[in-house]
Order: structure tokens, then sequence, then C-alpha cells
């Protein structure tokens, strides 16, 4: 598992699409990675082409995609542990199947943070929702 130090996220929740960005810097330098889903896909047809895209999406600066890639989610106070997919993990260049995000003290309120992720990681199909602890079961 890599451990990466939070110091910079963004949170949009302007529906209906939704936005949790996270950086280890101010600025676009070091690891940054994008969460958005689209509340208007919570719809989706039984036989899809394309089933993933009927999900999240995980993007960073660099371009790099991956949709419902993520397997779990634990968020422990200001610590945020997420498991991704290995095609996730190879697609995104990440370092590590499994990341630990340390929030730094002061970055954002971590209730908008974990509802907003839950609002993400289950908008979609059911079968790339990750499972989650910690976040909001309301």
């Amino acid at each position: 598992m890599v451990t990466l130090t939070i110091r910079d996220i963004e949170i949009d929740d302007d529906s209906p699409m939704l936005l949790v960005g996270m950086g280890e810097h101010l600025d676009e330098d070091g690891f940054n990675i994008i969460f958005t889903a689209n509340l208007q896909h919570n719809e989706y047809q039984e036989n899809s082409n394309w089933p993933e895209g009927e999900s999240y999406c995980v993007t960073n600066t660099d371009g790099l995609t991956s949709f419902g890639g993520v397997t779990e989610v634990d968020l422990d106070g200001s610590s945020l542990r997420m498991t991704f997919s290995e095609k996730t993990a190879l697609v995104m260049e990440l370092p590590d199947r499994e990341l630990m995000f340390q929030i730094a003290p002061g970055v954002t309120d971590l209730n908008a943070l974990s509802r907003i992720l839950k609002s993400i990681f289950t908008c979609g199909r059911p079968e790339y929702h990750p499972r989650l602890t910690g976040l909001p079961l309301g």
C-alpha cells in the first residue's frame, strides 16, 4: 500500500454532475486523482455494449481515465483507503492497487467529502459499486 498526503481537495456537487478532485499539492504537481459521476446516468440499459461507461469515472490531470474501477473505499477520520481493480491501476498508472490518502488537517469538510464520495460511488450500475466503509449509510 502506498500512502499519499492530500493537501488539496475540490468538491463540486453542482447536480447532476458530482466531482471530487484530490491532490498532493495546491497545483498540479505530484499525484492527482479525480472522481466524477453524472447522476442523470443512474438509469441504464440492461444490454449495454459498454457497461463500465454507465458508472462513475476515475481520471487524473494527465487524462488517464477508467470507469467503475474502485473496488473498496474506507474512510476512517482523515484516512481514506481505496483499492482499485487491476485494470484501473494499470490504465491509471497508479503506484499500487491500494492507496491510502492521508488528508491534511483543515483541507476539507470530511462530512461533505464522505457524502459526495458515497453519491459518486453508488451512481450507475451496481456491479461497479465498491464496498464502502465509513461513508454515511443513509
